[in-house]
Parts: structure tokens; sequence; C-alpha cells
């Protein structure tokens, strides 16, 4: 089963704080198509982040794939949702190595 990522909401101000949660082999937030996957690399990352898409009707896949790098921070998204939700509804994250890697998911307004 995957970790759920809750969705946090952009708030629309200037500065906004947080809450990552910590990497796990399998993850999921859901997704209405204007969510942000920020993706935090802490001081020894060991990793390679996949955001996982549906395939196409011409069976193409857009896989996102990102090794992550020490002390780097990361912005994927947003994700249209016919490319990249599963049948909940959700976008499903695969983490090959978890090590001081934390994710939140950002709700923002268009």
């Amino acid at each position: 089963m995957a970790t759920n990522i809750p969705v946090q909401s952009s708030g629309g101000t200037s500065a906004t704080v947080y809450t990552l949660t910590p990497a796990a082999s399998t993850m999921e937030f859901s997704n209405n198509g204007n969510t942000l996957l920020l993706i935090d690399g802490s001081t020894t990352p060991t990793g390679t982040v996949t955001i996982v898409s549906v395939p196409c009707s011409h069976k193409r896949s857009l896989n996102i794939t990102q090794v992550i790098a020490a002390i780097t921070l990361y912005v994927a998204g947003p994700f249209e949702e016919s490319l990249f939700n599963d049948v909940n509804g959700k976008v499903q994250i695969t983490i090959d190595t978890v090590t001081d890697i934390s994710l939140a998911a950002i709700a923002i307004g268009r």
C-alpha cells in the first residue's frame, strides 16, 4: 500500500511553511490537475524518484524520473489528470532508495 502525501494549500500568501513527508518506496497524492510536488534532497540523499504516468491511448508513457542530489529542492507539476491520475484520482510515485528524501504536495490556484 502506498504512503499518502497529504495535499497542502498554497495559502495565497507570499510565504508558506509546508510539512514534508519522509519518503517511502511507494507514495501517492490526490491530484486535481493543480498540484505541485516538492521533492527535498537533504544532506545525503540517495535515490531516484519516479512519478508514474498513465499510458495514453497510443500506449506512450510520460514517467518523470529524477535522481535526487544533496541539498537540492525539486518542483514537479502540475500534473495533467488524464496523463497521471490512476483510477482513484491519485498520482503514484516510486522511490528506489528513500534515504534523506522528503516530499510535499501543494495545491495551487489557477
